[in-house]
């Protein structure tokens, strides 16, 4: 890992992002980058729509905008999709990610369908910090329901194999109506692997790619989280983000707006698409730039981001719940102190 002088820089131009928001400015640096490597996908999820496209990122232009990302000031990147396994460079991507630029978290985001053969085959368990698993429900049939394909077995060995390999391993739940009684099997779980757990509800938004095809019905999601806050302790999200989701989801724009909660993608958080396009966030409301046309240094410094940060700031964005956002835009609104010390437990 580069490391070193690089590395303490970033984590200072985070201290000074910090600053800034207590101060009323908008941050400079980006903290988190989510870049899609591609839209191929080994799933047929009811909730996504992206495996129809196969849009593939080329090395030359992730390699690049990585190294962007880290001399902005970048501390953390997680590669998805689609899915991430199926990006042919992905052991070079994940090892210039650890060893060619100043990056404190390396992580994945996967179904885990070919996890465990990969990790069997190749290195990419030497370059990870962190892996994101999807994993909806523990009964098979309700897996082929939901995920559309006949593969919860394929997805267990590979959180074994993930495990055996000493990486951090975090299950992510995609809350529906079809796994509202099984949230606390899988927590269960988890807590017996001695595993994370992240949490999202199902929600279709507005020119996003994710598509809810029913409505959750809001007291058994009730219902259900006041099962689960009793495993908070493997629950890897402020425990505000689940006793808020009800009430987001009967609501959102009202739910915003009364607990004046502002959205930080474009300014913590950036995502670079499959077709290059960097946006402020995965539900690709409006694109910043192109890191096929300009950097991605250009695109952050250039005065279109800026006024797009405005507008979020605003409250002119689509209002989301997603596990990739809106835990970060919860964390900002606390103490000074409580900031620092989550922030150095998530990025170092």
């Amino acid at each position: 890992m580069k490391g070193g002088l690089s590395m303490h820089i970033n984590k200072l131009k985070q201290a000074v992002n910090i600053g800034r928001h207590f101060i009323g400015v908008d941050p400079m640096y980006p903290l988190k980058l989510e870049m899609l490597l591609t839209y191929k996908c080994d799933s047929r999820c009811y909730f996504c729509e992206r495996w129809k496209e196969k849009t593939t990122l080329p090395l030359k232009y992730v390699l690049e905008a990585i190294k962007d990302f880290s001399d902005l000031g970048g501390l953390a990147v997680n590669f998805l999709g689609g899915e991430p396994l199926l990006y042919q460079n992905l052991s070079e991507v994940l090892k210039y990610s650890k060893e060619n630029v100043a990056l404190n978290k390396v992580s994945l985001s996967t179904n885990g369908v070919r996890l465990h053969p990969i990790l069997k085959r190749s290195h990419i368990s030497d370059y990870l910090d962190k892996i994101y698993v999807s994993l909806d429900t523990l009964n098979s049939e309700k897996y082929k329901t939901i995920r559309g394909i006949d593969a919860l077995d394929r997805v267990l060995k590979g959180i074994r194999s993930a495990k055996e390999d000493n990486i951090d391993v975090q299950v992510n739940i995609t809350i529906t109506n079809d796994n509202l009684d099984e949230l606390e099997d899988i927590l269960e779980y988890a807590t017996k692997e001695e595993i994370k757990v992240g949490l999202q509800p199902v929600h279709t938004l507005k020119g996003g790619a994710f598509v809810s095809p029913s409505e959750i019905s809001i007291e058994a999601l009730k219902r259900a989280l006041n099962k689960i806050l009793r495993y908070k302790n493997i629950i890897n999200q402020p425990e505000l983000y689940l006793k808020m989701m009800p009430f987001y989801l009967e609501d959102p724009e009202r739910f915003f707006k009364n607990n004046n909660i502002r959205c930080f993608a474009g300014s913590l958080l950036v995502t670079i698409d499959p077709h290059g396009g960097v946006y402020p966030c995965d539900a690709k409301f409006i694109k910043i730039g192109n890191i096929m046309e300009n950097s991605l240094k250009s695109i952050w410094k250039s005065k279109r981001r800026l006024k797009i940060v405005e507008q979020i700031k605003n409250g002119k964005h689509p209002k989301c719940w997603l596990d990739c956002i809106a835990p970060l835009n919860l964390e900002m609104k606390k103490s000074l102190k409580d900031i620092i010390v989550e922030g150095i437990r998530r990025y170092g």
